[in-house]
């Protein structure tokens, strides 16, 4: 610690007034001389004076004499403390951004390296009281805890502050529901499926409990999706939406029955065999005691696959090798007693 002060002193034809500084460590102690000054000094000059025996109470007096020179002029009195040198902070872990659920607790970090380093951790642009080490720990955070975190370091030397830390939080889900999805459906037609909107769900998955159904996108961020159920995919099944939530995970089902298209469905049964079921190269009919007048094979687009005139004989065996996988109908017109019968059969090729 040094004393500073600034004076001028000019003798007047040889006569020089003086000055002296002195300290004592005691308000009842002896004072001690520090410095004196007797020459003449004619402009400005600062002096620097290293301050010895340092304590807790420290008085500083200056003493002018006066031998008739022309005076003693004395400015700027300063302390000056010399500050300890200490190793610069640097923060080696940032506190990282987090979301949690309501209810719950959040710690955030900070590591940090330095000497006698002091810790203040801010919520927004204001101080969080008693919140003074390296971490900061919420608990049973609620909404209001949504805001940006951040700590401010000091030591003696320098302050340093760390990244922002956002904390989301988020409300769970107490109630799921579907905004948009039916309940039948065709196959080959196009259905959007859409949930309500939640907030704070990362991931939405989708599907069907029977294989085969497409869904566009069947994975990502939106709560909406587009599924089409291909000629495989009958019956009933269940729709399956899963959310992958702050919260936690969560799930809506929806059953779904997949029918064909209109004019397909409710086909007769028939004693008459059509097989093997499903083909792989020659289809059999065999239509019992009726005789079969003629046949037609569609796709389920309804174009012509396979076409005879009249057969006029009770079996027929139809070449499919051609074919391609699928679903076909099978179309048979027979001679009965009380005119022509048609039934419809569904078989399908590997």
């Amino acid at each position: 610690m040094k004393l500073s002060f600034w004076h001028v002193q000019q003798d007047w034809l040889g006569d020089q007034d003086e000055l002296r500084v002195y300290y004592k460590t005691s308000s009842g102690g002896a004072w001690t001389l520090l410095s004196s000054y007797t020459n003449s000094i004619a402009n400005w000059t600062n002096e620097m004076i290293t301050l010895p025996n340092l304590s807790n109470d420290y008085y500083i007096a200056f003493e002018g004499k006066n031998n008739y020179g022309w005076g003693i002029g004395l400015d700027n009195i300063d302390i000056i403390c010399a500050i300890p040198t200490t190793t610069p902070i640097n923060i080696t872990a940032q506190p990282v951004d987090a979301s949690i659920c309501e209810g719950n607790n959040h710690t955030f970090n900070v590591v940090a390296t330095g000497e006698n380093l002091r810790y203040q951790w801010y919520k927004g642009n204001n101080p969080v009281f008693g919140a003074n080490s390296n971490t900061l720990t919420l608990t049973n955070v609620t909404k209001d805890d949504y805001e940006n975190y951040y700590v401010k370091i000091t030591n003696n030397e320098a302050t340093v502050i760390s990244n922002k830390a956002r904390l989301w939080v988020a409300s769970p889900l107490n109630y799921l529901s579907f905004a948009k999805c039916p309940e039948t459906a065709t196959t080959g037609q196009e259905y959007i499926i859409k949930l309500a909107g939640y907030p704070d769900v990362r991931k939405y998955n989708w599907s069907f409990s029977i294989p085969g159904a497409e869904f566009k996108p069947e994975s990502g961020k939106t709560n909406e999706t587009t599924v089409i159920f291909p000629n495989s995919v009958i019956g009933k099944g269940t729709l399956t939406a899963t959310l992958d939530h702050i919260c936690g995970s969560r799930t809506l089902t929806q059953d779904i029955t997949i029918k064909w298209p209109t004019g397909l469905d409710n086909i007769e049964n028939n004693t008459a065999w059509v097989g093997p079921n499903p083909i792989e190269g020659v289809l059999t009919l065999d239509n019992g005691q009726w005789t079969i007048d003629n046949v037609i094979v569609t796709d389920l687009s309804g174009r012509v696959i396979f076409k005879t005139p009249s057969v006029l004989n009770s079996q027929l065996s139809i070449n499919c090798s051609g074919w391609m996988p699928g679903i076909y109908m099978v179309k048979v017109t027979s001679i009965m007693e009380k005119g022509n019968k048609v039934k419809i059969y569904k078989v399908i090729k590997k």
